[in-house]
């Protein structure tokens, strides 16, 4: 299922709500509930990140948690790491770029 939603949402829009960070996945009909994005700790590494838990698309599964991190000024990186709250090393979505 992961996958499948990672691949029927090609793209991302980052903005602002109630005065905080946040992220929408934009798929193929239309925008998603999105997320708050909030200082986390990684799951992958356990080093400091960002994060956004899309369980609001799903009735709260957690089936799709992005995880961020900036590379250089102005150049982040993410990762689709599934759901749940455990350390993992197989994250289950592609690599996201951020400029």
């Amino acid at each position: 299922m992961t996958r499948a939603q990672s691949n029927l949402g090609k793209t991302l829009t980052f903005t602002t709500r109630d005065g905080g960070p946040w992220v929408y996945k934009d798929y193929l009909w239309g925008r998603d509930i999105g997320s708050a994005v909030v200082p986390s700790v990684s799951r992958i590494d356990g080093k400091p990140v960002y994060a956004a838990d899309f369980a609001r698309d799903f009735l709260g599964v957690e089936l799709s948690r992005h995880e961020y991190r900036q590379l250089t000024s102005g150049v982040w990186i993410g990762r689709d790491i599934g759901g749940g709250d455990k350390p993992t090393d197989t994250p289950t979505g592609g690599a996201i770029a951020l400029h």
